[in-house]
């Protein structure tokens, strides 16, 4: 114990502990020391044995320094949260941070909080001094505990207070690196760098993984910046362009202005000069008037009956085409409502044309051999684009009810136009109503068709009777399937082929 503490070890005491002075960081020789004894006693070491251990390099005029230091040590000792074997992990302040002063400072401070600082430390910069000079400056004074450094701490610690809460949680490099991905994703670099690097929990390795990081994010930023300063330079140079052309602009509006205010100037004095002169030819022709006529109608009577007339006029033109229009609205409403009607009707013929569609066909005999009315398609695939999703079932049967089947494709109005391809190449045959499929489809269709010397039939129609009269016509066009070419023609009174040779 007595080696441990020394004359300069004691001024240091002399300088934290003296009456009045606030207590600082405590002597760690002389408490490790003193923790040390008390531990290997099994007791708590009291004001005696430190007076006794401290007694031979002890100056007598120092003895209440040194009596103070003693009560503290005992009560540092006393305190059970001290004596605990754990040591409680503190964040790093900015001068235990090597070499990453540079980057703190310059990516979680600004230059107006530098200044401050540095005011606060009544330290002056000359006028002429570089940014870059007083970034060097900070970084400099910040490798060691001064009070730059300090003040440099506590602005970080009060500027990202909530920053440094949120990280405060993490206990491992995981919990982290979890936040700071969070937080880089949004932006946010400046207060979550900080509160990782100080974090007593930061690995040296994650250390370096985030330094990393906000580094090769300044080259982009300043990247960009240059960019941006470039961009700036041409914006700048075309505002000047356009500044000058605007300049010249108003010169040329403000002589246009000018000159159409004089020649307004002059149309008033011709309207003045024309009024006197209505004014005198009034008063002449009232005096040229007999005395016996001026009874009569005046000028302005005859303009006003005149007038009256003709607003009359507009009033039964107007009555007129209000009579037209209401005409020609119940011709509207008419013709929709006959228009509804026929298309029930239709709707109606559609099915029962189905329904005995399916009841003769249901008739024919097996053993028909295409004898009868409802030649056999041969096992023949159909592909239908485009029609009506109601009758659907309605063409699927007609088409089965012949010997073949049927696919269909909605021609894109829910599926998509690139799959039909891939339809049209199962199918032995196309029909493609023109009144119910989309542009793109049948051109798709058509193009298909062309290529791969398919049968296209183009109905007029999506109902079932045009569907009925194609397929009907199918047999001896395609039977067997792919015997023949049939060329794409367009929609006549039903469906029409041109055979290829």
């Amino acid at each position: 114990m007595k080696n441990m503490v020394d004359n300069d070890s004691q001024s240091h005491l002399y300088q934290h502990y003296t009456v009045g002075a606030p207590m600082r960081r405590p002597c760690t020789p002389l408490g490790a020391a003193v923790s040390a004894r008390a531990a290997s006693a099994g007791r708590c070491a009291n004001t005696r044995e430190v007076r006794e251990t401290s007694s031979g390099s002890a100056n007598r005029s120092r003895r209440p320094v040194k009596n103070l230091y003693v009560a503290g040590v005992s009560a540092m000792l006393m305190d059970p949260q001290r004596t605990n074997t754990q040591t409680v992990a503190k964040r790093k302040r900015i001068w235990e941070l090597v070499d990453l002063q540079c980057p703190i400072i310059g990516t979680c401070l600004t230059l107006g909080e530098l200044r401050k600082i540095a005011r606060q430390s009544d330290v002056e910069f000359p006028d002429n001094v570089s940014e870059f000079d007083i970034h060097s400056y900070f970084v400099s004074c910040c490798k060691e505990p001064s009070r730059i450094a300090r003040l440099v701490t506590k602005k970080l610690d009060r500027k990202y207070a909530a920053k440094l809460r949120r990280y405060g949680s993490c206990k491992d490099d995981d919990a982290i690196r979890t936040l700071w991905v969070e937080d880089r994703e949004h932006g946010d670099i400046p207060g979550p760098f900080w509160a990782v690097i100080s974090h007593a929990h930061t690995s040296t390795r994650l250390r370096t993984e985030v330094f990393g990081e906000v580094h090769m994010l300044s080259h982009l930023v300043g990247s960009a910046n240059r960019a941006d300063i470039r961009r700036l330079s041409d914006l700048e140079a075309e505002q000047e362009r356009l500044t000058h052309a605007m300049q010249r602009m108003k010169t040329v509006f403000a002589d246009r202005v000018r000159a159409l205010q004089g020649e307004r100037n002059a149309m008033a004095d011709q309207v003045d000069a024309l009024k006197r002169e209505m004014h005198f030819l009034s008063t002449r022709k009232e005096d040229a008037v007999p005395p016996e006529n001026k009874t009569g109608e005046t000028l302005q009577e005859l303009e006003a009956e005149m007038l009256r007339r003709e607003l009359d006029e507009a009033w039964r033109e107007r009555n007129e085409v209000f009579k037209l229009l209401e005409a020609e609205s119940r011709r509207l409403e008419y013709l929709e409502s006959e228009n509804r009607e026929l298309a029930a009707e239709n709707r109606v013929l559609e099915e029962e044309i189905a329904r005995l569609l399916e009841k003769s066909y249901a008739k024919c005999p097996d053993g028909c051999a295409g004898k009868c009315p409802c030649p056999d398609l041969c096992g023949m695939c159909v592909l239908y684009v485009g029609g009506r999703t109601g009758l659907v079932p309605q063409y699927r049967a007609l088409v089965e009810s012949r010997g073949g089947t049927l696919i269909h494709h909605d021609g894109g109005m829910e599926e998509a136009p690139k799959r039909l391809e891939s339809v049209l190449a199962q199918a032995d045959a196309v029909v493609c109503p023109v009144d119910c499929v989309s542009h793109e489809a049948c051109t798709i269709v058509k193009s298909y068709c062309k290529r791969a010397l398919k049968p296209c039939f183009m109905m007029r129609t999506a109902g079932i009777s045009s569907l009925a009269k194609t397929v009907s016509s199918l047999p001896e066009q395609s039977c067997p399937p792919n015997s023949h070419a049939v060329s794409i023609i367009g929609a006549q009174a039903s469906s029409t082929t041109v055979q290829q040779s």
